[in-house]
């Protein structure tokens, strides 16, 4: 009985093997993300940019990674960090990779300048908040940013969306902190 139960266990453990390693090949192939991946995450930037707009005022500016989904969904005010609605970041930015749609990237003090309200583009998303060392939170504290993260629910995964938010500024559920 123990032989047999030891067996299920050790299929059931290599079932779970083989599903994450299908599901990686899924999301990620010949250099490109799948139409799986893409999918997936076009969703989940709709359930985030839905809790956005419902919760933000609306004229809350955010840096987001590829301005498509989440933009869409919130109706806020987005600065796509790739350049996708930025003439500056289009015909300025140094080109930085060779993935398609993302070969430039806004350099972080331009988006400080644009005084986004919400950086998301360099943000987390897991299923734990985000908790920084305290270097980097003291860093960011001192250019006016903070790390809070977002838990839209709505079947999200990963859980937890996370962004740098203004220090001075009131975004909902999100106060602005006295003294900043």
């Amino acid at each position: 009985m123990l032989l047999i139960a030891g067996i299920l266990l050790l299929s059931a453990w290599n079932s779970l093997g083989l599903y994450r390693q299908s599901q990686a090949q899924a999301y990620y192939r010949w250099g490109l993300d799948t139409p799986a991946y893409l999918d997936k995450f076009a969703a989940d930037r709709v359930i985030i940019g839905r809790w956005l707009r419902d919760r933000l005022p609306p004229d809350t500016l955010l840096a987001v990674g590829g301005a498509g989904s989440i933009a869409y969904a919130s109706r806020l005010p987005v600065l796509d960090a790739f350049g996708l609605n930025d003439a500056w970041i289009a015909h300025h930015a140094p080109v930085s990779g060779t993935r398609p749609g993302h070969a430039k990237a806004a350099p972080l003090e331009y988006v400080l300048q644009r005084r986004a309200d919400l950086i998301c583009h360099i943000g987390q998303h897991q299923d734990e908040p985000y908790r920084p060392a305290a270097d980097e939170e003291q860093s960011w504290r001192a250019r006016g940013y903070h790390w809070i993260c977002l838990d839209p629910s709505g079947g999200l995964r990963p859980r937890f969306y996370c962004c740098l938010k203004r220090l001075d500024r009131a975004l909902g559920p999100f106060p602005a902190e006295l003294g900043s």
